[in-house]
């Protein structure tokens, strides 16, 4: 599996502290991403036991059961990621991945039968891909007003309404030596 990126905790993505982790590798590269440096598919493999095994030392360490797992774009390495998923499930009570696949597309089959089954270990989906024009402050967790959030774990519902109505969350974290910001940005205003 190809990761770019993992920092805890972080609360610029989700309700409570959380291990945030990047995938490297998205086609869509939607303009203003937030993340164009996570967009080439060019970091080597990991496997997906060794991620794992790290992912459950920083969550024990740090006490944390609730990830999020953004990108790059996690399905398009959905074999990868229903394998990871397999693996640490039973630690996360609040698992939420991000996709610019819409439920739809994942449902008919686009990312394979790997993604069906992902949707199957998660608990909140965030779909759809960005669109600059539509990022408005409103949209907490969403880039933009055409995401939408999937519960797929309706117990979950209430956590992250909570969280949704104290609005947007940004967080800067120091990481190989480099300023690293997390969270969903303004968009840009046009002078």
């Amino acid at each position: 599996m190809k990761i770019a990126q993992l920092i805890a905790p972080v609360h610029a993505l989700g309700p409570g502290d959380r291990l945030c982790i990047w995938t490297q590798g998205c086609h869509r590269r939607c303009y203003n991403c937030i993340s164009p440096e996570f967009q080439d598919a060019d970091l080597p493999e990991v496997p997906v036991q060794s991620i794992a095994k790290i992912i459950m030392e920083i969550a024990k360490r740090e006490n944390l059961t609730r990830i999020t797992i953004s990108g790059g774009d996690p399905f398009e390495q959905a074999d990868e990621l229903e394998k990871l998923l397999i693996h640490i499930r039973c630690y996360f009570n609040d698992i939420l991945v991000y996709t610019g696949f819409t439920l739809e597309e994942i449902k008919n089959k686009v990312c394979g039968d790997a993604g069906l089954r992902v949707l199957e270990l998660i608990d909140v989906l965030i779909d759809g891909p960005y669109i600059e024009d539509r990022n408005f402050e409103g949209c907490v967790l969403r880039g933009s007003d055409n995401q939408k959030i999937h519960y797929l774990n309706k117990a979950l519902c209430k956590d992250y309404k909570e969280y949704i109505n104290k609005g947007r969350k940004m967080e800067t974290f120091s990481h190989d030596g480099n300023i690293v910001f997390v969270g969903i940005r303004n968009k840009e205003k046009q002078e």
